[in-house]
């Protein structure tokens, strides 16, 4: 006969797994009736509480939760891969889970039943401090916390960093020494702190050349391929001759749905076109042609995230300021070239 769980036993009683729960660990914080309801859900199941069970109120679980906003964006499949494998090497499980503008129930509920000893927020969208502070002061203990950034001094708990106006810089210093004048730039969503960094450092590079940036130049933009595709369109209406001669993406996907359009439309890139990404994609380096693009180290991401959590689960003390950096590098390959020749 299957033994019963506290999933059987919430059922039974009619109330929560986290209500099951505490009236395992804290019984004195639930009320007499609902108390009462459970212990006899419990005594008809024959019930007997677990290992599982007792971690709860010990908060080992021995389980992180993940946090990214969209589990289907092929940028955090790497990052995914060096999380599993550390988390894996120290004896730890990992739950991945999605959120949409702000924290919403699956999360809490796994934050406040203690399912999990601590939290990656991989999401391009970090926890906020007014996140932070609704978690403290609705739960009695909040799991430790690290996350990921692409923008320096915006996380109040320990983090990997990778800085993205550097790289920004340096790709678009290539399409000018490349002999480019007119450059495009596609932005991130607007909602994004990278967005400032990356759109910094092309316009830091554009200065620095003395070259100026019309209006019409800046684009805005999406972390997918449809954004490209609404780039694309509005270059085509602008015809060749009245186009850049060379567009900076704030990520791959943006830049091939962009490409994409653009051949099929009898632009060539690089001839006609260069283009820029950024991320190195799992699909970059076998698009045709092999998209130039930023390199984030997002495998190394993932363990490096993980191993912060690991310290600070062992050593709480560890300050919220506590940054570790990670360099980015160019991958020049098939979409940059000089500028097509103008009339």
């Amino acid at each position: 006969m299957k033994r019963a769980s506290v999933s059987d036993v919430s059922r039974r009683a009619g109330v929560s797994t986290a209500t099951v729960s505490r009236v395992l660990n804290d019984p004195e914080k639930v009320s007499e009736v609902t108390r009462a309801k459970v212990l006899a859900a419990i005594e008809e199941l024959s019930f007997v509480k677990s290992a599982a069970a007792f971690s709860l109120k010990a908060r080992q679980s021995h389980n992180v939760l993940v946090v990214v906003s969209k589990i289907g964006n092929i940028f955090y499949s790497k990052m995914f891969q060096g999380v599993q494998r550390r988390a894996e090497e120290n004896g730890y499980s990992v739950i991945i889970t999605s959120r949409a503008d702000e924290m919403h129930h699956p999360v809490l509920e796994r934050l406040r039943t203690g399912r999990v000893d601590g939290v990656l927020v991989l999401d391009a969208t970090p926890l906020g401090p007014a996140d932070l502070d609704f978690l403290k002061s609705f739960y009695r203990q909040t799991p430790p916390i690290v996350g990921f950034s692409e923008k320096a001094g915006i996380l109040p708990y320990p983090h990997v960093l990778v800085d993205n106006f550097r790289p920004s810089y340096e790709l678009t210093r290539h399409l000018i020494d490349l002999g480019h004048r007119d450059i495009g730039v596609v932005q991130a969503p607007e909602n994004l702190p990278v967005r400032l960094e990356r759109l910094g450092g092309f316009m830091q590079a554009m200065r620095d050349a003395g070259l100026a940036v019309p209006d019409r130049n800046v684009f805005k933009g999406g972390f997918e391929s449809p954004a490209g595709h609404e780039v694309a369109r509005t270059l085509l209406e602008r015809g060749l001759g009245d186009m850049p001669t060379a567009m900076v993406c704030s990520n791959d996907e943006m830049a091939m749905g962009m490409i994409s359009d653009l051949v099929k439309a009898g632009i060539r890139v690089p001839d006609d076109l260069s283009v820029i990404g950024f991320d190195d994609c799992t699909l970059a380096d076998v698009y045709s042609p092999p998209l130039t693009t930023v390199a984030q180290p997002r495998e190394r991401i993932g363990e490096e995230a993980m191993d912060l959590l690991l310290r600070v689960l062992a050593d709480p003390t560890i300050p919220a300021d506590t940054v570790v950096v990670l360099d980015t590098h160019a991958c020049i390959r098939g979409t940059t070239a000089p500028p097509r020749k103008t009339a």
